[in-house]
Formats: C-alpha cells, structure tokens, sequence
C-alpha cells in the first residue's frame, strides 16, 4: 500500500493542533491552554526547508506564486536571513562522505612510513629464506625447486600468471610453497641460527604492522569525531558518516561547501597518533614522525615486541 505523505502530514499536525500546554505548572495559576499552533507550523517549515536544502530547493515546484512568497516569509521570519542559520533547523542527518579508515591513513603517509622501516627487513627476510633453502633442501628437491621455476616462467610474466596459464601457476606456486615450508620446519627443528633470525625478524615485522593498524584506528576515530564537533559547533547536530569513494550526496550547496571546510580543518588539526600532535606539514607526516624518534621501529623499541603482542620466544614452537 503505497502511503500518501500529505496526508501523513496533515494527521500529524492534527494532532499537534489537539494538543494542550500546561502554563504555571506548580503553582496557584496553573492551567491548561491549546498549544501554540503557530509556533509548531512555523517550526515544521523551517525544518523542512532545512532538510531538503533551503528554501528555494522547498519552493523550486513554483517559486513565483502567491503561497511560495508566504512560506518564504515564515521561514525567513522563522530562522532569519542568513541561510546558514537555517542548518540549525534540520531533523535529518548531513552525510559527510569519508575514506574508509585505511584510505585516511594512506592520505596522511602512515603507509609510506610503514613501507620505508619494514621493506629492508622484509628484504632481509627473503635473504635467510634463500640461505635456509639451500641449507635445507635435498639435491633432488633443489633440483624439483629449479624445473618448477622453470616451469613457471613459461606461464607468468614475472609474477603475474597468463590469462592461459594462471590455473597451472597455482599449482606450480603451491608445489614451491611446500618445499619451502619443509626447509623451514628442518631449519626450525634444527634451531638453526638462519631461521631463529628469521623468526626475529618476521616477529618484528608483525608487530610494526599491528601498531600501524592501531595507528589507522585511531586516527579515523579521532577524525571522525573531530569533524562531528566542527559541525556542531556550526549548528550542525545531526551527522551520519558514509564511507564511499565519491563526491558529497548533497542536493545544498551550503552543506558541500560546509563538509568540505570542516574535513580540511580536521586534517589539519587532528593530531597524528604518533607525535600526539597535529602535523606540522601534511605532505611529509613521515619525515617528522622521524625526527621526533616515534617512527615504528622507534617505538617498538621502547615497547618490545613480545610485550606488544603478548608472544613468548618459542621457535620452539
């Protein structure tokens, strides 16, 4: 059943019209009296010029006649002439469009910073691998390990499998994976030195990793909540946050030009989680995050991997 909105309307403001106030409450000349229909008419149009964006967008059906120019007025007289008084107004929530938590973090350099302290490591990784490897493995599985790669050099460019071949390379890729995994667990069984580094590093790698994730979190909450305070403290109480990747789904150009001034104003003055405080130059966050010593490896070791994330040393096991 398709519901009519005007006589919604009408029903609602019926029985707003029935309603009584209580005047003097509490005392010797307490009484009752119909409510202040005026007041709640006015108030509905201010709200709803106010939700759909403004008064114009309200009347935009015929602007020019007789009964625009009256709401016009009660809606002017209602809120005042300056249409962003009128935000003051509004019942349904702004939509400000924001990058999901990782897009924010990227925007602001936390990855550049993370790649810049992890690639030597990750780089060091390969290099014990290799030597565990060849350490490790059999001559008949150095051997199987050479026609596999062989074999899948045919069906790749690089790393990036043939549209043709890319079932094949699956299978190469896992057949690789298990041979690298037996050295490993030799190596592991052993307690060889190339695979206590190892573990060391990758250990060291987590945890860089799950603080820049903390990281990540932490400035998106903090922005989010700073951008909510902006709006509010612009008459704006309403705020419902859309992760997408677009322009603002804003039919009031005072709304757009109001989100886009309060994101600006949050990137610039919500502090980086690292340093505690805003960022001084928003195009190089990783050069001074550097310079104040809080880098991730910096503050891993201040914090210790173990402690951060609640390991215990067990190549063992």
């Amino acid at each position: 059943m398709t519901t009519d909105p005007m006589a919604e309307a009408i029903a609602a403001l019926t029985a707003a019209a029935r309603q009584e106030r209580t005047i003097g409450a509490g005392t010797p000349s307490e009484r009752t009296e119909p409510v202040d229909f005026a007041e709640i008419a006015c108030h509905v149009l201010a709200s709803v010029a106010a939700n759909v964006g403004g008064v114009e967008t309200l009347l935009a059906g015929r602007p020019g006649s007789w009964e625009a120019d009256l709401v016009r007025q009660i809606v002017t007289s209602t809120v005042g002439h300056d249409e962003t008084d009128l935000l003051r107004w509004r019942t349904e929530p702004v939509k400000v469009t924001v990058e999901p938590a990782d897009w924010l973090a990227e925007d602001m350099g936390f990855d550049g910073l993370l790649d810049e302290e992890e690639t030597p490591l990750g780089e060091r990784v390969e290099e014990l691998e290799e030597a565990i490897n060849r350490e490790f493995l059999t001559a008949a599985e150095k051997a199987q390990v050479a026609e596999l790669q062989r074999e899948r050099s045919v069906v790749a460019v690089g790393d990036v499998p043939s549209e043709s071949g890319s079932e094949r390379w699956v299978t190469l890729m896992k057949s690789l994976s298990s041979l690298y995994d037996e050295a490993r667990q030799r190596a592991r069984e052993a307690r060889h030195p190339l695979y206590a580094e190892m573990l060391q590093i990758d250990q060291r790698i987590a945890a860089m990793r799950s603080l820049y994730d903390a990281d990540v979190t932490a400035y998106a909450e903090s922005y989010r909540e700073t951008v909510r305070q902006l709006l509010k403290a612009r008459g704006v109480d309403h705020v419902e946050f859309v992760e997408v990747d677009g322009s603002h789904d804003q039919p009031w150009q005072l709304v757009v030009d109001l989100v886009d001034e309060v994101t600006s104003e949050a990137r610039r003055t919500v502090p980086l989680p690292m340093t505690g405080r805003p960022p001084v130059n928003r195009d190089d966050v990783r050069a001074e995050v550097l310079a104040a010593g809080v880098g991730y490896a910096a503050r891993l070791s201040a914090t210790g991997v173990g402690r951060l994330l609640g390991w215990r040393r067990d190549d063992e096991g």
